[in-house]
């Protein structure tokens, strides 16, 4: 897994390495399985998404026999067809490790924000992660930090860090200081660690290497050109103002803000 930006959740991204594609044929019930997988396969076809749900843990989990992630992301894709915004969520996930082919990612996005919607608080700190990291569609950054805000407001540490990180930088909307201070200080509360450095003076909180959002630029992430911009800003406003218009060719909109306020 490669490094992630300190503000995510780490998420595997396998975008390579198709389980299917379409609409799969829901999974029979392992041999010896006890009768209740029977009886929620039953309930999952004629319609109940919360039985389709359980069915999609058991095969994820392998209860009943080795796991199979295809069965189950297909039993989470009928729950969710059939509005469970929990299965929603689990489909996301699954989806964000690779389960579902090239696609996945998109599918990912879509059933997240389902999840997400749904105030289900670790949807909403994954998908804002896709959102600002551009992974199954376009960089969204005012986008992303909604969906952190909602996460946040349902008490998910890591959502609250990721909201003040960008409230701290005016990712996503306009700079508030000292929201991101509440922010980091609610992180902090519910047990993100490194939050708790950033409630007083060092309320931006970067917690990385320079050169580690220099690499990240040139490996093509938005948010990580802004990044780079702004550290570069105080020394070198040449190279701040170049950072920020890859940003900005990238899809960031504050990028091509900060861009054309440093240009000559």
């Amino acid at each position: 897994m490669r490094d992630r930006w300190p503000w995510l959740l780490p998420i595997v991204v396998l975008a390579t390495g198709a389980c299917g594609s379409g609409a799969p044929e829901l999974a029979e019930c392992p041999t010896g399985a006890p009768a209740r997988c029977a009886a929620d396969r039953a309930a999952c076809t004629g319609g109940d998404g919360a039985a389709c749900n359980q069915l999609g843990l058991r095969f994820e989990r392998g209860d009943d026999a080795v796991p199979n992630l295809a069965a189950a992301d297909a039993y989470y894709a009928r729950a969710c067809d059939h509005r469970s915004v929990v299965a929603c969520a689990n489909a996301g996930f699954l989806a964000l490790r690779g389960v579902g082919g090239p696609t996945a990612l998109a599918t990912a996005r879509t059933r997240l924000e389902v999840g997400c919607a749904g105030e289900l608080a670790t949807a909403c700190q994954a998908l804002g992660s896709m959102r600002v990291e551009g992974l199954g569609g376009r960089v969204d950054a005012g986008g992303a930090r909604e969906a952190f805000q909602r996460g946040c407001d349902r008490d998910d540490g890591a959502s609250c860090y990721s909201e003040a990180f960008q409230l701290a930088l005016g990712l996503g909307g306009s700079r508030d200081l000292d929201g991101a201070r509440l922010r980091y200080q609610r992180a902090c509360d519910l047990g993100i660690a490194t939050a708790c450095s950033h409630v007083g003076a060092d309320v931006v909180g970067i917690d990385k290497p320079a050169d580690f959002y220099e690499q990240g630029c040139t490996r093509g992430l938005a948010v990580a050109c802004f990044v780079w911009g702004t550290l570069r800003e105080p020394v070198d406003v040449g190279a701040a103002r170049t950072a920020f218009q890859q940003a900005c060719d990238r899809g960031l909109t504050e990028g091509c803000v900060q861009a054309a306020r440093l240009r000559p």
